[in-house]
């Protein structure tokens, strides 16, 4: 097409041309690979074996990927190419998605974060892997009922009153069926795919060495620090006794949401390493937005509700849910409460407490600051505590000699914004607002994303182990708060006259990026007030004296400091509180009025999510 949307697609051709000419130089190694591994180690060991045919499975859809988008560019210049290339993501994505449902187990994992990648991967990959999420492939009946009968000890019908053989729901490593227990009590059994745990064990083992051969064809390629993570997270996600524990810990952190968040109840006697028994809990999933508006709810309280939720784990309790996609999140209308509003509170269903990261206190304080500094607009407390963390961009030292530039990726990564809109725009707090259409954010920033690749490698591979499960976590959740804001976005589209929406229809009908920004920013202010712990607790990131006597008044207080500089510091934090706070409060009365917003703030309980921060 021709105007500006033959631009934008011309546009994500040539960003994402770097990544197809890694992938078909690691085609064929990774083709080869497979081949010797299936061909020489049947005879050797039956799950080697397999292994080795998976990893060719993977080598083959690569090596058709690579084709499949050489043949049909081939000759095609402009706006033929860029037509032919979308046609090609579309036909490559379904091959990927058949791929890792056929090697299933971690290889759906894989799929379910991809399709959590809004802006960083194209459109037509992002949509297809989000059917990973609830339409992975099923174990059979009798391959579950020997799991449950192996692990609980007895056959189904003596242990149950009803059992439904076909699952509710099937994921990446296990599936959950509806049953009643024998005193009619409704639950939800979540059962492991047999086999997972070996299967799981020899994946470790391939990824790494795929890892070492494509890095072995292209040095650039900095992944590495993923076979660590594999290694760490596998074993605890395939213990299901580790996650009913973390599911007794969340609820017990989320009490003062109160009816607004549920954590499903675990049945401990009838749980075991594979198997897990809890409430049944009801629900769609947070990116239904039309399930959602059925219920009555609107999509802006359960945004709001669902930020508030995660600053308090990860800001305040630095509990982190680490795989936090719409299929593991579920929305309903709640009680009546006394809110105001056109229809019923939002209540949040948090499933799937697999993986949990503790962050450090230290660590948390830092990651505190460096959101503040964010919202706030403030460089230097972005760049502080960037040195901090050890965050080092080695490209972006060599690109911009004499500058100390790798503080503006972290930012960026963070925030899904150019740095431009995070600091040098000002700090208005209204400045992280959706700009133009979906379309457009998505090309922009995907285009910064392929010009700035290696230095992005380069902040992951030098940022603290825990951070990169904050990023995932965050990545996920931008992309459910994005979804919820979609159905504007597509009216606007839509509409004849192409005028902008006003900044209070934008918050009515479908929810502000912003109010996310600033609900996390509320969060972090909130735990550096609480805080009573120095940030020079965290070892080997001190920054340097006299930049930290530049920001005294913005760091935690450190241990000796007078009760003079305790107050300053307090007095600044307390009012970037009432300046963030003061805005959300008046964007509400522009929305809603003023006595239903007072209403809202006096008399309404934890369900708006607002009152916990």
């Amino acid at each position: 097409p021709r105007g500006p949307q033959g631009e934008r697609m011309r546009m994500r051709m040539r960003m994402h041309r770097p990544l197809l000419r890694a992938a078909r130089r690691a085609a064929i190694a990774t083709t080869a690979t497979g081949a010797a591994a299936a061909g020489g180690l049947y005879a050797y060991d039956d799950e080697v074996f397999d292994a080795g045919v998976r990893v060719l499975r993977c080598g083959l859809t690569a090596a058709a990927i690579t084709a499949s988008y050489s043949w049909a560019r081939r000759g095609l210049e402009g706006e033929a190419r860029a037509e032919a290339t979308k046609a090609a993501h579309w036909r490559n994505a379904g091959r990927l998605k058949r791929m890792l449902f056929a090697n299933k187990g971690v290889y759906i994992k894989a799929g379910q974060y991809l399709g959590t990648l809004d802006y960083l991967i194209p459109t037509e990959y992002v949509e297809t892997m989000r059917g990973c999420f609830d339409e992975a492939p099923a174990s059979d009946w009798p391959e579950v009922e020997g799991v449950l009968r192996e692990e609980l000890g007895g056959p189904v019908s003596e242990l149950f009153r009803e059992f439904d053989t076909v699952p509710i729901a099937s994921a990446s490593l296990a599936q959950v069926h509806r049953a009643v227990l024998r005193d009619g009590t409704e639950v939800a059994v979540k059962v492991q795919h047999d086999h997972l745990k070996q299967m799981a064990r020899t994946e470790v083992l391939i990824v790494d060495s795929l890892l070492k051969l494509v890095r072995a064809f292209q040095p650039e390629f900095g992944f590495q620090w993923l076979v660590e993570e594999m290694k760490a997270n596998i074993p605890k996600e395939l213990d299901f006794r580790a996650e009913a524990e973390n599911a007794e810990r969340c609820r017990a952190i989320l009490e003062g949401f109160g009816g607004s968040v549920v954590v499903p109840e675990i049945r401990r006697e009838l749980s075991t390493p594979r198997v897990l028994t809890m409430s049944f809990e009801r629900g769609c999933n947070i990116d239904d937005v039309e399930g959602i508006e059925r219920q009555g709810v609107a999509p802006r309280d359960v945004a709001r509700l669902l930020s508030c939720v995660f600053a308090q784990l990860i800001f305040k309790s630095g509990f982190v849910h680490c795989d936090p996609h719409p299929g593991n999140i579920l929305v309903r209308a709640g009680g009546g409460d006394g809110r105001p509003g056109p229809g019923p509170p939002p209540q949040l269903v948090l499933l799937d407490h697999g993986l949990y990261r503790e962050l450090e206190k230290p660590l948390r304080l830092e990651l505190c600051e460096l959101w503040k500094g964010i919202v706030l607009a403030d460089a230097e407390a972005i760049k502080i505590s960037s040195k901090r963390l050890g965050i080092r961009s080695k490209w972006m030292e060599k690109r911009f000699p004499g500058k100390d530039l790798s503080h503006t990726l972290i930012a960026a990564m963070l925030s899904a914004r150019e740095w431009e809109t995070i600091v040098l725009k000002g700090n208005a707090l209204d400045r992280f607002d959706p700009q133009g259409t979906r379309e457009e954010q998505r090309t922009q920033l995907s285009s910064n994303v392929s010009a700035y690749l290696h230095g992005i490698v380069d902040v992951l591979e030098t940022s603290p182990r825990d951070l990169l499960l904050i990023l995932k976590a965050n990545d996920a959740l931008r992309s459910a708060t994005a979804r919820l804001v979609r159905p504007l976005l597509r009216a606007e589209q839509r509409s004849e006259t192409k005028t902008p929406p006003t900044h209070a229809c934008l918050a009515l009908q479908g929810g502000l990026s912003t109010d996310t920004f600033l609900i996390t920013a509320l969060g972090c202010i909130r735990a550096l007030l609480s805080a009573n712990a120095s940030r020079a607790e965290l070892p080997g990131r001190e920054a340097d004296e006299e930049e930290v006597s530049a920001l005294r008044f913005r760091l935690p207080p450190r241990e000796g400091k007078s009760w003079l500089e305790r107050l300053c510091r307090t007095w600044g934090l307390f009012s970037d509180y009432v300046r963030v706070r003061a805005f959300i409060w008046l964007n509400d009365v522009s929305t809603n009025g003023l006595w239903p917003t007072l209403k809202s703030g006096l008399f309404a309980s934890s369900s708006n999510g607002l009152v916990m921060l």
